[in-house]
């Protein structure tokens, strides 16, 4: 009798303290990494005031590390206020244990219904042309690279039970197909730009004074409201913002596949490998190494259309994946008012550089890929000069 009334006495604890975490849970919590170092300090401060004009409420948290030459700090954004958590002597925001460390330590001292990760200042992408390729984030001469950030993405979920629900990436040139398909295990949504942003940063006041007044917004709903505040702060300038749901690139790559094989076929034919140069060359801009990955689609498309491969299946393919990117996976986006920076930017950009595949694609989950198939395919008829 007396251990069945200590194991109801247990049971009531359980409940109860099960009933207060939930009662103590936000509807979300926002870890916001800033690099502010290699000449970002002034930027980075202007950041972390647009996150102080709104701050924190029960219903939301912000917490913000913020990386600098001197002094890096961790804070709590309140209203015109930050409340330091930690300072450092150093920080080293170019190492991925630090970052996930931060990040993991801000969701369990403050546990949400949803979470957000933004990155925000220094950005660039494996292949761009650095020395340090395979880089999504810089910090002096350390830097983070793609593999090594979705390993600490991995460790993020696995720490909160369940995929990040949005991850912000406040830097140039992120919004890239690769980048996507090497997170999509980790993360439900991602919002960033497939080109460069403007200095000035993402429109923090705005989206976190939406956030505050309709906390219960879920992250599907919030992808397309940071898009169009972000977009509405620089209507007079070039720039590109969009959101993606990770959870179609599976059936995406599915079909992309299926077309490597198709296209293999037609670049083993003269004529095809002269198709296959023209439409990529309709892109160009510059010496950038992606295309707009849906107006390449769409152009491809049209070009086989006209052409003495044109047959129905091919033309349903082509047409199957236009629509799944347009509908599935790219949920948001916008762009202008010029497109010379962006390459028609419709919201996701793919590597197909102009004359040779870099090597760092080996590194990279899509290295296993038909894709990558088609892609050593057609740029060894390129080096060969087989056309």
């Amino acid at each position: 009798m007396k251990r069945l009334i200590i194991l109801s006495i247990i049971s009531i604890l359980m409940n109860f303290n099960a009933l207060l975490a939930k009662e103590n849970k936000a509807d979300w919590t926002i870890a916001v990494y800033i690099n502010g170092e290699d000449g970002y300090e002034p930027y980075g401060l202007n950041d972390l005031e647009k996150m102080k004009k709104i701050g924190s409420t029960k219903n939301v948290n912000i917490i913000a590390l913020y990386d600098r030459e001197i002094a890096p700090i961790e804070v709590y954004i309140k209203k015109n206020d930050c409340a330091l958590i930690k300072s450092y002597k150093s920080f080293d925001s170019g190492e991925s244990k630090e970052f996930a460390k931060f990040v993991m330590r801000s969701f369990r001292k403050y546990p949400a219904y949803n979470y957000m990760i933004i990155l925000s200042r220094h950005g660039s992408l494996w292949c761009r042309g650095y020395d340090y390729t395979n880089v999504f984030f810089r910090d002096g001469k350390k830097t983070v690279k793609i593999k090594e950030l979705s390993l600490a993405l991995k460790e993020i979920r696995d720490c909160i039970g369940r995929k990040i629900d949005l991850l912000g990436i406040d830097m140039d040139w992120m919004q890239r197909y690769e980048f996507g398909y090497e997170l999509k295990e980790y993360v439900d949504y991602i919002v960033a730009s497939q080109d460069s942003e403007p200095m000035d940063g993402w429109a923090y006041d705005f989206i976190f004074s939406e956030l505050l007044n309709n906390s219960k917004v879920t992250s599907r709903q919030l992808v397309p409201l940071i898009v169009n505040f972000n977009a509405s702060k620089y209507q007079d300038r070039d720039y590109t913002f969009s959101g993606i749901d990770c959870s179609k690139f599976d059936l995406i790559q599915n079909k992309i596949d299926k077309l490597a094989v198709e296209l293999i076929d037609i670049i083993n034919d003269t004529h095809g490998i002269r198709l296959m140069k023209s439409v990529m060359n309709n892109f160009r801009r510059g010496n950038s190494k992606f295309l707009d990955m849906l107006s390449f689609i769409q152009l491809l498309n049209s070009e086989v259309g006209k052409s003495k491969y044109n047959k129905q299946s091919l033309v349903k393919l082509l047409s199957d994946i236009e629509a799944n990117l347009s509908k599935d996976l790219i949920i948001s986006n916008m762009s202008g008012p010029s497109t010379k920076l962006c390459f028609f930017g419709k919201g996701l950009a793919i590597y197909l550089p102009r004359g040779y595949l870099d090597n760092y694609y080996e590194e990279l989950k899509l290295s296993k890929s038909k894709w990558y198939s088609f892609l050593k395919t057609y740029y060894g008829f390129l080096k060969n000069r087989v056309y």
